[in-house]
């Protein structure tokens, strides 16, 4: 079972088998409440689909009490309908968030309003709901301490690339048993293809974790798998079957279940050091992590948001696609789209096959490492390069660390020595930084962004 979409059509066909029911089966009468039951089990398995701790027996202890209809309990299933596909990273699943589900989709029926109108009232809801656990967990991240980091300023990203692969190669020299956290992206690009000249360095490396993957994607070639076995691990000589490879599955049809095992897995090995991206701003992401993603979210599915879509489009487009688009073999279509968005009616062409077609075509869900998990890590590497992450890295590194940037979430890692989370930038992508931070040359980071040790 695909998510997104096809969780709205099975949600609704099984609410409509539930509902069209035969008044009677085997001489007996079918009443209300086992129609209920029926409907109960249908939302059971759907939020099981996610995230494989609610049962019927949950579903029916947080309605105890309650005198619900069969209709209730319709509109509660298009209000986890609307939760699933668009909230789902953000709230804790738990008994309390979904009674306060149940109270949102009453709400919303009050006066039996529009299709249109109750998801609208949905939304505000939950939106509501997803506020309050934000300040609870802004107020928790603001009690916790940050430490200084190293930042290291590049002319090119050829220089950032050449630097990582020789921390990759002290860290596995010094330990060769270390356990690896890999990233994808057009950054760790130039990276790979320093690293896959080293084979004998990464022998007895014992696990490779991977920070992220989507989810029921049509094309393997679309996968971050296909992603890291074209550009590490078929370099190396490491098969697709090794078990050495912890990369969450793109075909599951349980991905709950998946970002468990992945989960268990990574914590009982750990990784000694994790490489990292930055995603662009306004998110500024690490990972799938999107803005108030809790800070100590373990592995997860997460609902993607539209800006996450537009910057890793360009991996969804073909030669055709380009055409139509007007962009360039390599050209991001980042400061494109900011364009088309400008005038509209000018470039509706452009905007209706980006988004109707490109976009289209990609998962809106992934599953990701969570804060937590990352934050679990010995050693952190980061690599930044490019003039559309300058906004970013400027956010990232500016003022107290926030759930609006997942990113910035990284300066909380507890280590000994600044440069145990080490980011490797070029000059484009420090562009905004404030001087002297914004220069070639080594630099700490401390909690105010005010101490340079060298320059």
């Amino acid at each position: 079972m695909r998510l997104g979409e096809p969780v709205r059509v099975t949600l609704w066909a099984e609410a409509a088998r539930a509902s069209s029911m035969p008044q009677k089966i085997a001489g007996r009468t079918l009443d209300q409440g086992v129609k209920i039951r029926v409907m109960l089990e249908s939302i059971a398995r759907q939020i099981t689909l996610f995230k494989g701790i609610v049962s019927v027996q949950t579903l029916e202890r947080i309605f105890g009490g309650k005198d619900l209809t069969f209709e209730q309990l319709l509109d509660f299933a298009k209000t986890v309908d609307v939760f699933l596909n668009e909230y789902v990273s953000l709230l804790p699943l738990e008994d309390k968030t979904w009674a306060d589900l149940v109270d949102v989709s009453r709400k919303a029926a009050e006066g039996k309003p529009e299709e249109d109108e109750y998801r609208t009232r949905v939304k505000a809801g939950i939106e509501g709901l997803v506020g309050r656990r934000s300040i609870i967990e802004e107020e928790k991240v603001a009690r916790m301490e940050t430490y200084p980091l190293m930042l290291i300023v590049f002319e090119t990203p050829e220089e950032v690339a050449a630097r990582g692969a020789e921390l990759f190669k002290a860290q596995l020299t010094a330990n060769p048993f270390s356990n690896l956290g890999l990233a994808t992206g057009s950054s760790q690009l130039g990276l790979y293809s320093l690293l896959v000249n080293m084979p004998e360095l990464f022998r007895h490396v014992p696990h490779f974790f991977n920070l992220d993957e989507y989810v029921g994607l049509v094309n393997r070639k679309d996968t971050y798998y296909q992603y890291m076995r074209d550009n590490f691990f078929r370099p190396l000589g490491i098969g697709h079957d090794d078990r050495r490879w912890h990369i969450q599955d793109w075909l599951t049809t349980d991905p709950t279940a998946t970002c468990v095992a992945f989960e268990k897995a990574i914590r009982e090995t750990g990784v000694q050091l994790q490489l990292f991206g930055l995603g662009p701003a306004p998110s500024i992401h690490m990972a799938f992590c999107v803005p108030d993603t809790p800070v100590d979210s373990p592995t997860h599915v997460v609902s993607l948001d539209e800006r996450t879509l537009e910057a890793n489009s360009r991996c969804f487009m073909d030669d055709h696609d380009r055409q139509v688009l007007g962009l360039e073999p390599d050209e991001d279509p980042h400061r494109k789209v900011l364009l088309w968005k400008s005038e509209p009616d000018r470039y509706r062409v452009q905007l209706d096959h980006f988004y109707g077609t490109v976009i289209q075509s990609m998962s809106r869900h992934a599953m990701n490492q969570g804060v937590g998990t990352a934050l679990a890590a010995e050693r952190l590497l980061m690599n930044v390069t490019g003039p559309n992450k300058e906004l970013a890295l400027l956010l990232m590194l500016s003022g107290r660390p926030t759930i609006k940037a997942s990113a910035s979430l990284l300066r909380l890692h507890r280590h000994a020595k600044p440069e145990d989370f080490t980011i490797l930038a070029d000059v484009a992508a420090a562009r905004r930084l404030p001087h002297p931070y914004n220069r070639p040359g080594v630099h700490i980071i401390s909690r105010e962004m005010g101490v340079t040790l060298e320059a």
